[in-house]
């Protein structure tokens, strides 16, 4: 399971000096990418999957969409009789459909929007002049260890699981 750090630092110099840092404490770049953000970067550029918030765009589009489908399934089976099948076969089959849709619609749309939690550390971090890093860590092993080196630099350090 991936996990990601968001660090904020009070200039530039101290987030590069903390990502050399890194590497040098033995954090291996094949198990950890490293983005670093300024007051430029907008919500609606491009930025990868862990810092978006794909995943609760899938569970809002699962759930919205399989209780549409549940409704639309019975509504064509039942009042409507426009497919002479049971209404529980219909509910089922408006339900999985609307599952794939929504899955699809889902993580299409969060995968548009920005973290919150990396979106408020870019706000607060754009009105102070600061810079945040995300890093990306594919285990619980290093996240300590970054978050030592990190809070070593004077960062505020969030994290979450991906």
């Amino acid at each position: 399971m991936k996990h990601v750090l968001f660090a904020e630092f009070s200039d530039p110099t101290t987030a590069n000096s903390a990502v050399r840092e890194l590497q040098g404490a033995g954090v291996r770049p094949s198990r950890c990418a490293v983005n670093v953000h300024d007051s430029t970067l907008q919500d609606n550029e491009e930025r990868p999957l862990s810092e978006t918030d794909a995943r609760s765009g899938i569970a809002i589009g699962l759930v919205a969409a399989a209780v549409i489908g549940a409704f639309m399934g019975w509504l064509v089976t039942g009042p409507l009789g426009l497919f002479v099948v049971s209404r529980v076969t219909g509910v089922m089959t408006g339900m999985a459909l609307g599952l794939a849709i929504g899955f699809i619609g889902g993580a299409i749309s969060g995968a548009m929007n920005p973290n919150r939690q990396l979106q408020r550390m870019e706000k607060h971090a754009g009105r102070h002049g600061n810079i945040v890093a995300t890093v990306e860590i594919d285990g619980v092993d290093q996240e300590e260890q970054v978050r030592k080196v990190f809070t070593a630099h004077g960062a505020r350090v969030e994290s979450r699981t991906v």
